[in-house]
């Protein structure tokens, strides 16, 4: 074989390099610094170096409605469970951090809020959400085997009650999709914050008429107790 042979061969051995290189750092997650929400990663990573969280918890994790949720561990005890949520995240930065958020803590069960920052989106529909719904709950399938899933539905707040039909259309798809699912489970947490004409209950809601208040949160728990105390039963 000639020089220029020789050469030929020599650069279709490094594009080859290249290209396997590419290919298997396309399959490492992301760097922890380049991930949404980092500072609060951080956070959790510093919280469990001092304190590691037990295998078999029962994991909450979602958006701000979790994340402030100051009293869930005594809202729920004696029953182990564990708050990994951020403020303003939506389904798609859940899967983007899962890697960090849900897998490493080998959860009895996982408790998922979501949904309620997505439909605030451009663009963003019922149906839209819902696959997001379903690619988290197949990836916890894939990571978590046997571990069941729990929605809770999107609560419709003063702030947003423009879009109540979109609340009602995502509450109504994740029910019929959850409770036939192998490993997954639905909560009604939407209707409980209504009164009977279907509006919001402004006591249940904090001043900014977005979040919860004290009593929102009891509402919740009346709801989600019974849940979690089964889950944690059978761990």
């Amino acid at each position: 074989m000639g020089s220029s042979g020789r050469n030929k061969g020599l650069i279709a051995s490094l594009l080859l390099l290249i290209l396997t290189a590419a290919c298997r750092e396309s399959a490492v997650p992301p760097a922890a610094d380049s991930l949404p929400y980092a500072a609060e990663l951080r956070k959790f990573r510093e919280a469990d170096s001092l304190s590691p969280p037990p295998p078999g918890m029962i994991l909450f994790t979602g958006s701000s409605s979790f994340r402030r949720w100051d009293s869930l561990e005594q809202d729920f005890a004696p029953y182990p469970v564990l708050n990994r949520s951020f403020g303003g995240s939506t389904f798609d930065d859940l899967l983007q951090i899962a890697h960090q958020a849900v897998w490493p803590y080998r959860p009895s069960a996982v408790f998922v809020y979501q949904g309620d920052n997505d439909l605030t989106r451009p663009g963003v529909t019922p149906e839209l959400v819902m696959g997001r719904a379903r690619r988290f709950a197949d990836s916890v399938r894939i990571r978590l085997p046997g571990v069941p899933v729990i929605f809770l539905a999107p609560k419709l707040s003063p702030s947003r009650r423009h879009r109540q039909a979109d609340y009602e259309r995502l509450r109504d798809s994740l029910r019929t999709w959850a409770v036939s699912g192998p490993a997954a489970g639905w909560a009604d947490t939407y209707s409980p914050l209504l009164d009977a004409q279907g509006r919001c209950v402004p006591a249940y809601f904090a001043e900014d008429s977005l979040h919860l208040s004290r009593a929102g949160y009891l509402k919740w728990r009346e709801v989600l107790r019974p849940m979690v105390q089964q889950y944690a039963t059978h761990r």
